[in-house]
């Protein structure tokens, strides 16, 4: 049966289908030894060969890993000299594992890494609304104002209105932690969110993705999604693409 080949290399664990269009069209792969840049190109995977970089690649299992990230770690698969990456606290593995969507170096808390493509892409595209929730901890206290004020929506990034649900609030002397959820994830959209009305962050922690919580994980600790999980997970998503 045919298939379209951007979905097969995602299904071999190579990314996102947007991603591995990005790959045909850079002319990496090669079917039955072609190179092919035909974005609708289809194969059947019971008859072609199919190879990245001259590397065959095979469909793969999918593993979805939750892990808690500590902070000065970065969510990132490159090779990076200054900081430890998300992937190296991990088994060593045979499957080509990447982050699901991403906590700056300062934060820390839940990240997904998985070779599913797929699910990766619904996870952190802000149209499926999938919840993200984070425990911030800021320099100040808020006042009931300034919590009207975010819920209302922050102004950040030329003129894109941020508006994160505040769950709850908790004001010390000279400090204030805050439990909020956001759906998107812009680059440090909850550190701008403070600092225009000038307060600063001082932790930031993500507790949940969707379905699927921190939990009792330790800085550095991991463990695989159960099949519960997953699939709450997924039908998370399924019910979002409904609406």
């Amino acid at each position: 049966m045919k298939e379209r080949l951007h979905k097969y290399l995602s299904r071999c664990g190579l990314g996102s289908r947007r991603k591995c269009e990005e790959i045909i069209k850079r002319g990496e792969i090669s079917v039955n030894c072609v190179t092919i840049s035909n974005m609708g190109f289809s194969i059947d995977p019971e008859i072609d060969s199919v190879y990245f970089r001259d590397k065959r690649v095979y469909p793969q299992d999918f593993v979805y890993w939750a892990l808690y990230k500590p902070t000065n770690v970065v969510c990132s698969c490159k090779p990076d000299k200054k900081y430890k990456r998300v992937i190296d606290f991990l088994p060593e593995s045979d499957y080509r594992l990447y982050p699901v969507g991403r906590l700056d170096a300062d934060s820390e808390g839940l990240i997904i890494i998985t070779n599913d493509g797929t699910l990766c892409n619904k996870v952190t595209h802000p149209k499926f609304g999938v919840d993200k929730e984070y425990q911030v901890k800021i320099n100040s206290t808020l006042s009931s104002e300034e919590i009207k004020q975010i819920e209302s929506g922050i102004i950040i990034d030329d003129n894109y209105l941020a508006k994160p649900k505040i769950k709850e609030t908790v004001n010390s002397l000279k400090s204030c932690t805050i439990n909020l959820i956001l759906n998107e994830g812009k680059n440090r959209e909850i550190r701008k969110i403070f600092g225009a009305i000038e307060k600063r962050v001082i932790l930031l922690k993500r507790l949940r993705i969707g379905p699927v919580e921190l939990g009792k994980l330790k800085e550095g600790e991991y463990r695989l999604l159960n099949k519960d999980e997953i699939n709450k997970l997924k039908n998370t998503i399924a019910k979002e693409t409904q609406k």
